[in-house]
């Protein structure tokens, strides 16, 4: 396949510790995601400010760059609706309804970071163990960062931060398209995906929640827009095509047991519940072509539809 947009993403394992006796909600990629946002501010923010409103520091505050930055205007298609740049980076959960933890057990994040949001990733340590600090869940509980493993293409763990040295290594394995397609059966006619995280998405600004409102269309439309949004944003590409859904016409859903899981999570920002729930299960597509297959594998890296910086969105495909 030509002109394929770039992009470039690496992954990590946060590996924590307990400190004490752990309550956890069963997912906790909210939780991850609202603690993580408190400390990665208390770690770039300058003037202390209790909001970013009118800050003079705006356009250099990495914090700013990353969770409250707008979009400017543009008419590129992949563009339109969209507000606030996306987060260059997602958070994976345990992915486990784990709810109790003892003292010195441990617990893994997954982290992957985009493109040139890489040069952050010393903030990234430094946020996690002011999380460990403060404590997260309703009890505050506490835990220590005790390792860090970048993982490469081939899934080698590379060890880049151990709490003992207290060490960084800043030397990373990054994973580009052609890693993510190398050796891959991009010319099967069948795929299934198994949404291992609520798969959330909207149309028309009205949120779905059928599982017979889910087509083809959508799941790859919802593929290709936040690729392209990645690779123009944080992956320098400016080499964006709009005709690459014409050819994903004949593809269509042979089975799915996708089921609509509704949860919500507290928003101390906003001060109020918000619902965050999506679709988990599998879905068979059939009439594939390589052009389908090479945005399937490179969706399962990305995670796809709304709140993916809360995990969301994270399928498992398998190519037949």
């Amino acid at each position: 396949m030509t002109n394929l947009p770039n992009i470039t993403l690496y992954q990590f394992t946060l590996t924590l510790e307990a400190l004490e006796d752990m309550i956890l909600p069963e997912y906790k990629g909210s939780m991850f995601r609202g603690a993580f946002g408190w400390a990665f501010r208390e770690a770039v923010c300058v003037t202390k400010k209790s909001t970013c409103d009118n800050c003079p520091l705006q356009k250099q505050c990495s914090y700013f760059k990353i969770f409250e930055t707008e979009m400017p205007e543009n008419d590129m298609w992949f563009l339109h609706g969209v507000k606030k740049i996306p987060h260059p980076f997602i958070l994976h959960p345990p992915n486990d309804y784990r709810r109790e933890y003892k003292k010195g057990d441990t617990l893994s994040v997954g982290l992957t970071i985009f493109g040139n949001s890489i040069s952050l990733f010393p903030f990234f340590i430094y946020a996690f163990q002011k999380m460990g600090e403060k404590g997260v869940g309703y009890k505050r509980d506490k835990f220590r960062l005790m390792l860090v493993e970048n993982i490469s293409a081939d899934n080698f763990r590379a060890l880049v931060f151990n709490h003992q040295t207290g060490k960084l290594n800043l030397t990373f394995s990054q994973i580009t398209n052609k890693d993510i397609l190398e050796n891959k059966n991009i010319a099967a006619k069948e795929a299934t995906l198994t949404f291992i995280t609520p798969f959330r998405l909207q149309e028309k600004g009205i949120l779905i929640s059928q599982n017979k409102q889910i087509t083809s269309e959508i799941i790859f439309r919802s593929i290709i827009r936040r690729y392209f949004l990645l690779s123009k944003l944080f992956c320098g590409d400016n080499l964006i095509d709009n005709n690459y859904l014409v050819q994903f016409e004949d593809v269509k859903i042979d089975s799915s047991n996708l089921y609509f899981k509704d949860w919500n999570r507290y928003s101390n920002r906003h001060e109020r519940k918000m619902n965050l729930g999506g679709f988990i299960g599998h879905v068979k597509l059939t009439n594939l072509n390589k052009q389908a297959n090479t945005f399937l594998l490179i969706g399962e890296q990305i995670s796809i539809g709304k709140n993916t910086l809360f995990g969301l969105g994270k399928y498992v495909l398998q190519l037949d």
